[in-house]
């Protein structure tokens, strides 16, 4: 009853646009036949469709997992040109809410915000479901870096790593809102306590900012992570950073406003994931070239990649040597159906 009631209040404002709209320009022979019947939407010239479009589907403040009810989404099902009129205006110019946090998997934790990109059920991250003529609208973006706990960081630079990806597909982003926040940004913080070590770091934080203040462990590991996944993007026209210490907030402002060249590092450091992030023996020499990656010191990068290079040369020659252990001896007595050139090779 209460969406019933909005939907007929909705109307009654778009009516009073229209009539306001009508009175500023000079459409007298349109006046007379909106006299004479109710009028059609695509009866109004175009620019008058594009303001009752803007009203009805644009809002204030980001769209977030909840933030459908103040749209009437009902106009786009009134016939295919309005869906396509109005689709660009739906799309491009509303801000689009997006949290990456470490309490959520990040199978659902960076786009639980963005329903209308799933077709399905299906994941974003996969590729499958994406409606490119929805994408290829998209503009404006308000991201959260929500980090609780350093132990639980994997989730949120992987969720960072699913938004570079995702991002990467928009055509141009006019607006982008990062905000970090932290385990020690308590009151605001949705938990009401916090220890004597994060209350200590939120005051030296509120007190010193912008003025050479230390930076917490969880401030160094959130700013590599944006740095290099979301700080890859170029060409942002408007880009907004709230809790990003200046010395880090300063380079990737010019970078992401601008089209310098991306830095190598962390895409040589994917590569090396791709191969060896599901063996055992890899995983310690990977972890020190990631957190070498993110820090942007290809000194120890390369001597991490070098150490899982020897590591894998060394299982490979282990794993022959068991292969072909129980290989009979190659002599003059041999079978002659034996063929062991391969152990050879």
């Amino acid at each position: 009853m209460q969406k019933r009631h909005r939907t007929q209040h909705n109307l009654t404002l778009i009516i009073c646009n229209v009539k306001i709209s009508l009175a500023m320009v000079d459409l007298a022979p349109l006046s007379t036949s909106l006299a004479a019947a109710p009028p059609s939407l695509l009866d109004f010239p175009p620019e008058i469709r594009n303001k009752i479009y803007r009203f009805v589907l644009v809002q204030e403040g980001a769209i977030g997992p909840h933030g459908w009810g103040s749209l009437s989404l009902q106009l786009l099902s009134t016939c295919r040109q309005v869906l396509i009129e109005a689709r660009p205006i739906l799309y491009g110019e509303n801000t689009w809410g997006m949290e990456i946090t470490s309490a959520l998997d990040p199978k659902y934790g960076p786009f639980h915000g963005l329903p209308f990109l799933k077709r399905g059920g299906r994941d974003i991250d996969t590729g499958e479901g994406l409606l490119d003529n929805r994408i290829r609208h998209l503009r404006r973006f308000d991201i959260i870096l929500r980090h609780w706990t350093i132990q639980e960081v994997d989730r949120v630079r992987q969720g960072a790593r699913q938004a570079l990806d995702f991002l990467g597909k928009v055509s141009q982003i006019d607006y982008l809102h990062l905000r970090c926040r932290f385990s020690s940004d308590w009151p605001r913080a949705p938990r009401s306590w916090c220890t004597w070590e994060q209350w200590k770091s939120t005051l030296l934080r509120q007190k010193f900012w912008g003025l050479g203040a230390t930076e917490t462990e969880e401030e160094k590991q959130l700013a590599g992570i944006l740095r290099t996944s979301l700080g890859r993007l170029r060409s942002v026209k408007t880009l907004v950073m709230d809790d990003v210490l200046p010395q880090h907030a300063d380079v990737m402002k010019r970078e992401m406003l601008g089209s310098e060249p991306l830095d190598p590092l962390p895409e040589m450091y994917w590569a090396l994931e791709r191969y060896a992030a599901d063996i055992r023996f890899c995983k310690p020499n990977l972890r020190i070239a990631l957190l070498a990656m993110e820090r942007g010191d290809l000194e120890q990068f390369s001597q991490a990649r070098s150490g899982i290079m020897k590591d894998l040369a060394k299982h490979m020659d282990e794993m022959a040597t068991q292969i072909y252990r129980h290989d009979p001896a190659i002599s003059d007595s041999a079978p002659s159906g034996w063929r062991l050139g391969e152990k050879h090779q």
